[in-house]
């Protein structure tokens, strides 16, 4: 965890710094469940007991540290830097019955957001959507039986994607301002492909955070 922490701190300061030159609006951390899984194109091989790998959820957390830009009413972007888990709880059949493994991706995850905010009262909801890199640095690969390839390990290392999202911030009723956040992450291509079989990663997060 440290090695999340030191550089999400390190970009922290340096928006305290940008932020005290007033070339941001705000800055700060979150934390967010997620429900990370895969989609799954596995063309029927030639013996006939196979059926497909089924792909379901998989929790896990992220962390993130964000800076939101350009101060002017309604609109502004957020650049936000995060380690993200994914990966999918994947069944797949035998002869004679199912078995089931998963896996985890660890991610470096930078994405940079449009925000739509709408001031009402105490609250700001607000809408979010923008692209996305990911930089895969670790993983537990999965252990799928009749399989001795490595399977994550042939993940692409770097991925393109698009977040979307909706969220609300509260205003200055407290001390500092907190927020909520839904979001969706999808790829743009898949993550692994070859003849058989390809995978593309996507998660949906509930993030909560402070915003200084």
């Amino acid at each position: 965890m440290r090695r999340f922490i030191v550089p999400m701190m390190t970009i922290l300061l340096s928006c305290t710094a940008i932020g005290n030159a007033q070339l941001i609006k705000s800055y700060g951390v979150k934390l967010a469940y997620t429900s990370a899984s895969q989609n799954i194109d596995y063309p029927t091989p030639p013996w006939g007991w196979w059926t497909g790998i089924k792909a379901s959820a998989k929790p896990g957390f992220n962390i993130a540290a964000f800076a939101e830009w350009l101060n002017v009413p309604f609109f502004s972007v957020v650049s936000q830097i995060e380690y993200a888990q994914r990966g999918a709880n994947l069944k797949y059949p035998l002869p004679g019955g199912w078995s089931s493994t998963d896996g985890r991706l660890d991610y470096l995850t930078i994405p940079i957001l449009a925000k739509v905010t709408l001031p009402i009262g105490s609250g700001s909801p607000y809408l979010l959507a923008g692209p996305r890199a990911d930089f895969l640095f670790n993983y537990r690969d999965v252990e799928i039986q009749m399989n001795t390839n490595p399977f994550y390990s042939d993940f692409k290392k770097v991925m393109f994607g698009g977040s979307i999202g909706v969220g609300v911030q509260t205003g200055s009723l407290l001390p500092i301002a907190l927020l909520a956040e839904l979001r969706y992450n999808f790829d743009f291509l898949d993550s692994y492909n070859n003849d058989y079989l390809k995978v593309r990663n996507n998660a949906f997060d509930i993030w909560v955070g402070v915003v200084l």
